[in-house]
């Protein structure tokens, strides 16, 4: 390969939620690196590929605005797609970006919501799937009645759609449904305002965020009911072991990749 030839650039839009750059660069960056670079070794590719991130902190932390800002500075750069975002509310809010400015996104939210003409789909998580597969392990435990507390989000509206339908075909009556920030600390009134219609279960549904927060909000009003999520009771894993303690008595779907 001569010399002067300019690299291929792919964007990658880092969504803000690891507050290590060093350490997101190693635990994906690299990944991605070295899929590039054995693409150069084997001749699929005819000159370097450059890996160019933009980071812009998006929700539930952070803004909507942010991702689309990242988003429009890669491809103000030239790249000849993008990779990311990955959450939902966030890749929703660069669908129009994408579509209008001809870039191709290959995004990896739950929804499927996010897909276009130029937006390419590899997902995660089941916005449509983990629903109904709590509604009827929720069924099949022989409980009648559920309480659902959500986020007050694209995510916690899409799961709720499709848990719904399942509740009203599965015979399951959902006794509340009350909605609460993505980024809430103190879901004491929540929980007080599910647990007076006494229902048999609570759902949550959102993208998990708050977990740890909901079930510190179930132990200080003392209800300890059969509780169920999505896959967003992952969060369990990212949390050191007296938050797992606290959370102990979920119960959530695993539904990581559909191809």
């Amino acid at each position: 390969m001569s010399d002067g030839i300019e690299p291929f650039k792919v964007g990658f839009l880092d969504e803000g939620l690891s507050t290590h750059a060093a350490a997101f660069d190693q635990m994906v960056g690299n990944v991605i690196r070295f899929r590039f670079d054995e693409a150069v070794a084997a001749g699929e590719v005819d000159r370097p590929i450059e890996l160019i991130v933009r980071t812009g902190r998006g929700l539930p932390h952070g803004t909507a605005k942010a991702v689309r800002d990242a988003w429009n500075w890669l491809a103000d750069e030239g790249v000849l797609l993008i990779i990311g975002p990955g959450i939902t509310d966030n890749c929703m809010a660069v669908v129009p970006l994408f579509e209008s400015r001809h870039v191709p996104t290959i995004n990896f939210p739950g929804t499927t919501r996010s897909r276009g003409r130029y937006g390419f789909h590899y997902q995660i998580g089941s916005l449509y799937g983990d629903g109904p597969l709590i509604a009827r392990a929720i069924k099949r435990r022989g409980l009648r009645t559920v309480g659902v507390i959500r986020d007050r989000s694209p995510i916690g509206q899409e799961f709720f759609e499709y848990f719904e339908d399942e509740c009203e075909r599965s015979g399951v009556a959902v006794t509340s449904d009350l909605k609460c920030s993505p980024v809430a600390s103190d879901l004491s009134a929540e929980v007080r305002r599910v647990a007076e219609g006494q229902p048999d279960a609570l759902v949550y549904l959102g993208f998990g965020a708050v977990l740890l927060d909901l079930s510190r909000a179930l132990a200080a009003v003392g209800w300890d009911p059969p509780r169920f999520t999505t896959s967003a009771g992952m969060h369990f894993y990212s949390k050191s072991p007296d938050e797992r303690r606290e959370m102990t008595g979920w119960v959530y779907v695993l539904s990581l990749i559909h191809i």
